[in-house]
């Protein structure tokens, strides 16, 4: 089973909470014009978190308007769908798991990074999750993306917290 997610701290979120807790094989970011024009491959079977929905997914998270667009998903494809503050909030309530409530931090920082939350200081001189998040950039090349966001999710699953993850190399 593979995760297509985007490259974004919700998407990286996303990928922890998700990998916790389904086999993942690989972790694959993309973008929604990725999806939507179908420039990357998804497969049956395969978990789409904050990226439109496709047809072969098996299971799909999202937060956006484009969620309650595609009714004919609802029936027969798990997941959790609808307005919230972040996708890792919505995989965090669908799982609604004790392994993941050593992450509430870090999904409370999620949520106000990912619906722009936030106040002028926190932009202007950014720490913590906030930075992090300001590394996590879609736009920066994804062919160069995939070993520095895996870096990230494994630094999260072994409870790093958002200041080591910065001083990694």
């Amino acid at each position: 089973m593979r995760l297509i997610t985007r490259p974004s701290l919700s998407g990286v979120t996303c990928a922890t909470f998700i990998t916790l807790m389904e086999n993942i094989e690989q972790v694959i970011f993309a973008n929604p014009h990725d999806i939507e024009d179908r420039s990357v491959e998804v497969k049956k079977g395969d978990v789409i978190a904050n990226l439109p929905y496709h047809p072969a997914v098996s299971i799909w998270f999202d937060n956006h308007d484009r969620a309650e667009d595609a009714p004919d998903a609802m029936p027969h494809i798990k997941g959790k769908r609808g307005l919230s503050a972040s996708t890792a909030r919505l995989v965090y309530e669908y799982y609604d798991s004790p392994r993941l409530k050593r992450f509430e931090e870090l999904l409370a920082a999620t949520d106000q990074i990912s619906s722009a939350d936030l106040v002028l200081e926190q932009v202007i001189n950014p720490q913590g999750w906030v930075l992090l998040s300001f590394t996590l950039d879609p736009f920066m090349g994804l062919a160069n993306f995939h070993g520095f966001a895996n870096a990230i999710i494994a630094g999260l699953k072994n409870g790093q917290t958002s200041m080591q993850i910065l001083d990694m190399p």
